[in-house]
């Protein structure tokens, strides 16, 4: 795709998100790594309540949330051995976890703690694709792993579009040109999310919120 073409369909597309379908300009993000590829717009609605600041764990944090949420809970000897790592390494792991109450300790085991937090209520994901609906909808799938709501947007909207795949995939769907419209609404996702993916995600959301060059919203 043209450069030129590429930016002007960007910003038709962060419009849109805007005014349609009511995301703060703030909270959209372009580019946002996940563990299927990069989504190239992302907006978010906070959570409520909102937590006053997030700060990343990082990815062997959420690791280890994502093995205890599957066995309920482990003792800390069993996860040394599982992570390869001193007690003290596991402990230093485990603190910002437990810090969040999103770990919380029974005796010598580990286990998911009762209020995890999270800075998003809705994350809604969107591929860019100039004609390519195929395509599109291809990655667009892969979005469902973290994702609240999921679209395609497509520059031109060919006329051998086929609508059944996307209603079927719950995915929406919106021309943005030559004036964006919503061809389909997106249906709600969050039943096909993956606990870690959906973690690393928020991660990398809010390190691009909040990093050196950004104010915490």
């Amino acid at each position: 795709m043209e450069k030129g073409r590429e930016h002007d369909l960007i910003t038709k597309a962060r419009a849109f998100m805007a005014d349609a379908l009511g995301y703060e300009p703030n909270m959209l993000f372009e580019e946002v790594p996940s563990p299927w590829g990069r989504a190239d717009l992302v907006g978010v609605r906070s959570a409520s309540p909102s937590p006053a600041r997030w700060t990343p764990i990082g990815r062997s944090a959420f690791s280890l949330i994502s093995v205890l949420e599957m066995e309920r809970s482990i003792g800390v000897d069993g996860l040394v051995d599982r992570f390869g790592m001193t007690r003290r390494s596991l402990i230093h792991l485990a603190s910002a976890p437990l810090a969040r109450s999103m770990l919380q300790v029974n005796g010598h085991n580990l286990t998911v703690g009762p209020q995890p937090m999270t800075p998003f209520g809705q994350i809604c994901a969107v591929e860019i694709k100039l004609r390519d609906w195929r395509a599109g909808l291809s990655q667009a799938l892969r979005y469902k792993t973290f994702s609240d709501q999921v679209y395609v947007f497509l520059g031109d909207l060919p006329k051998a579009t086929s609508f059944d795949p996307f209603r079927r995939s719950r995915v929406g769907l919106v021309q943005l040109s030559p004036e964006p419209r919503l061809v389909l609404e997106a249906a709600e996702t969050s039943d096909e999310n993956v606990g870690l993916c959906r973690r690393v995600v928020e991660e990398n959301i809010a390190k691009l919120a909040w990093g050196p060059m950004q104010r915490p919203f």
